[in-house]
């Protein structure tokens, strides 16, 4: 049975029959709504869209440009389809009542869920060829060996993105693009080729903090020697000014005694 995206967003179990804690649930959106607010920020509150339209079949797609978390400029592609069947023929204007599948080339939904979204049909056959073979054919046996439908970080951004322009309301697809096939898999990256982007970006990334660390380091303990040397120089003078007044009152006292016998 599809889902609609309030179905996914809460409980995205619920094909399976299970149930996430409220507890859970409510731990995650807050955790990804902080974290989607940061990278709004982050990228001055833009993010790129296309949405594209097939009004003969009732269907609507939109192709997003999620940020990373980690690694800045750097997008992934997040695709919903948006369609209706007899049960949602009189859906309106409203997107949420329609079924929702759903593409992700970031390497938390292609390793972990893109198999299970697969066989549970929430996943656009369109988009087949830009998804990792690998993902397509191999049960995520290590990663996700329940095969359940989680909350994948991504979506979820991408959910809350629409929530925020108000993308849910077919009133602002007036301008959307005539939908093309060839078009959409020409703009979404394979996942492979994503996946093999993000790896070197997390080397260069890696190597600049590593970079960082070292500079920090080096500058912490040339700071700490220069303060060390300070206090030694410091010691010095203090010792050399003390021996300088024991000399001095050595001196005074030796001749207040002369003096003394002088008057005698």
């Amino acid at each position: 049975m599809p889902i609609t995206i309030d179905q996914y967003i809460v409980n995205p179990m619920q094909k399976q029959g299970r149930v996430m804690s409220a507890v859970m649930r409510e731990a995650q959106r807050k955790h990804y709504t902080e974290v989607f607010n940061q990278i709004m920020l982050r990228e001055n509150g833009h993010i790129d869209y296309t949405m594209y339209k097939d009004e003969d079949n009732n269907v609507y797609w939109i192709h997003i440009k999620v940020p990373s978390e980690a690694i800045k400029q750097f997008y992934y592609d997040v695709v919903f389809r948006f369609f209706a069947d007899s049960n949602v023929a009189e859906s309106g204007q409203n997107l949420r009542k329609y079924y929702v599948q759903f593409y992700s080339n970031d390497p938390a939904y292609v390793f972990n869920y893109a198999y299970v979204f697969i066989n549970n049909k929430l996943f656009p056959e369109d988009l087949t060829s830009r998804m990792s073979a690998q993902a397509r054919h191999d049960a995520p046996k290590v990663t996700n060996p329940y095969q359940e439908i989680g909350y994948v970080k991504t979506l979820y951004f991408a959910f809350l993105f629409m929530q925020s322009r108000n993308l849910f309301n077919l009133v602002r697809w007036d301008e959307a693009r005539k939908y093309s096939k060839d078009t959409l898999v020409s703009a979404v990256e394979n996942a492979d080729e994503k996946i093999a982007r993000r790896e070197e970006a997390g080397k260069r990334l890696n190597a600049r903090n590593k970079a960082k660390r070292n500079a920090e380091t080096a500058k912490r303990q040339s700071h700490e020697k220069l303060l060390a040397s300070q206090g030694r120089q410091s010691t010095i003078k203090n010792t050399r000014t003390t021996n300088t007044v024991k000399t001095t009152r050595k001196i005074n006292n030796s001749i207040k005694v002369k003096n003394s016998k002088v008057v005698k």
